[in-house]
């Protein structure tokens, strides 16, 4: 098992993220040799305080290796598909906030691919002639992945030297778009948490009630029956005429209506396991 919430939740396969590395690997055979460099996400603070924001994983790279920390890089090798991830090397003061930290053979047992820090990144990549980055151009903002998401330190000189400009990215983008079996498995379950815990709130749509409250009972639902901490989005219980607002609930208006007798509810609610999502009206 790669990673669960318990007995009774989903157990999901170690096989999963290889089948994931093999379906890019299969779409970029034809290709130059090179070195795939993918950049996970960072933790992020609430503008100038010491509160940590709940990290979550960047999707293309849960997609690949299922990482759950932030701030690590992974590579590819092509074409032999050898995977590498690297760590931030996190100092000693770390564990007394944080907890115990891990080495890098727990690491990589952990993960089922090879674990180094990421000061052994430079090294590691001078030995391949060309390397492949994510590009790409959000159709919505406008943004180039490198604006919205600029590469963490380390990994700046890397920048600009891909092998073929955009083929990682066309190439991953389409892997994702074709889901295997185990992939297909974990999104039902996902699916299964979230109208479990849709049918745990519908009989709590009374009178009375509050959005809020029927939100609340959403996110209880998926994470104490489901091992869902997250959400695939923010929850949307509208009530009454809010229903006709497409994206309600945001920090504006944030689910807090009293429901009234006659008041038509409509709610849009998914869970998130592992990174993958459910999206339920």
């Amino acid at each position: 098992c790669f990673f669960s919430r318990g007995a009774h939740t989903y157990a999901v396969p170690a096989s999963l993220h290889e089948e994931n590395r093999a379906n890019l690997l299969e779409r970029l055979r034809d290709h130059p040799p090179g070195l795939c460099v993918f950049a996970g996400g960072v933790d992020r603070v609430r503008e100038d305080t010491d509160h940590e924001e709940l990290f979550r994983q960047e999707s293309y790279f849960q997609y690949l290796f299922g990482v759950a920390e932030p701030g690590w890089v992974g590579t590819i090798e092509l074409p032999s598909g050898k995977a590498v991830l690297f760590a931030p090397e996190l100092a000693p003061e770390y564990a007394v906030w944080m907890g115990k930290i891990a080495t890098r053979e727990e690491l990589t047992a952990r993960y089922r691919v090879e674990v180094r820090w990421l000061s052994e990144l430079a090294p590691h990549r001078a030995a391949f002639g060309a390397a492949y980055r994510l590009r790409g151009r959000n159709s919505d903002s406008g943004a180039t992945i490198q604006e919205a998401r600029p590469p963490p330190p380390g990994l700046e000189p890397f920048a600009d030297d891909d092998a073929e400009f955009n083929a990682l990215f066309l190439a991953l983008a389409e892997a994702r778009v074709h889901k295997s079996e185990n992939e297909i498995a974990l999104l039902r379950y996902a699916s299964w948490v979230t109208s479990n815990a849709h049918a745990d709130v519908m009989p709590r749509a009374t009178p009375g009630t509050y959005e809020y409250q029927l939100e609340a009972r959403f996110l209880y639902h998926c994470f104490d029956t489901g091992g869902c901490r997250n959400c695939a989005y923010t929850s949307i219980c509208a009530c009454g005429p809010n229903a006709a607002v497409l994206h309600y609930g945001h920090a504006g208006a944030p689910n807090a209506r009293q429901l009234q007798l006659g008041d038509f509810a409509l709610l849009d609610m998914g869970a998130e396991y592992h990174c993958y999502c459910s999206d339920i009206t």
